[in-house]
Order: C-alpha cells, then structure tokens, then sequence
C-alpha cells in the first residue's frame, strides 16, 4: 500500500507580513508559491529545473527553463526555502518546514528519502 501523500500545504496568515517574501521578485515570488504544496512530509523536494517546470508550474509561461535556476537561487537566497545540489542532482528543503511551519507528527511522517540541506542554518 502507498503511503498517503497530501494534498498540500498550509500557509498562515503571517506570510502577508513577511519580510523575506516581499524581498522576493514577482516571479520568484510565483515560483515560491507554486512549490509549498508539493514539498513532502519533511518539507523537501526534488530540484531539478526541469522537474520544477513539468511539476510545480507547467502552465505558467514566464516561468522557463532559462529562469527557473536563477529563481530558484533568489529564493533560496532570501527565504528558507533552500536549493542545493547533492550527488550531482539538485534538491529544495524548507529547513525551517517541520520547527516553525506545519509542525507535523514526526512519528507519523514515515522515511526521509531525501536529502537534507547541507549548511547548518540559523
């Protein structure tokens, strides 16, 4: 049997009045969007701008192959959304996901088959 997966993720109120947001682009701030209902359990995700386009935002014209890498590092320069590459392929992780966002049951949350972000962050 599959384990569950949902549906998405929830946003509070407080992102209106988040500072790191507002210093995003307009695109960038789209793409931002568009991941948070896609990441898993532990807030993690591939990261492949390919993937990124297929996946997160296949409809959305502005958003290519050419500008996704380019916003995919202002993100993760501005939020804690944070994209990286491990093992030759490229990976998302909100680093602060399960502490400060959906706080889940991490008895509940399964496996973590993907990998963490490598940096310590603050």
């Amino acid at each position: 049997m599959a384990a569950p997966e949902a549906k998405g993720r929830m946003l509070t109120r407080d992102i209106a009045d988040s500072c790191k947001i507002a210093a995003l682009s307009p695109e960038a701030a789209v793409l931002f969007f568009m991941i948070i209902p896609h990441l898993n359990s532990y807030g993690k995700l591939n990261g492949g701008p390919g993937y990124i386009k297929d996946c997160i935002c296949p409809r959305i014209p502005y958003l290519t192959l050419n500008n996704i890498p380019i916003l995919l590092q202002e993100i993760s320069d501005i939020t804690n959304l944070k994209w990286f590459e491990e093992n030759d392929r490229h990976w998302l992780h909100a680093v602060k996901f399960l502490t400060d966002h959906q706080k889940l049951d991490s008895s509940k949350l399964g496996a973590d088959k993907l990998p963490n972000y490598p940096c310590s962050y603050d």
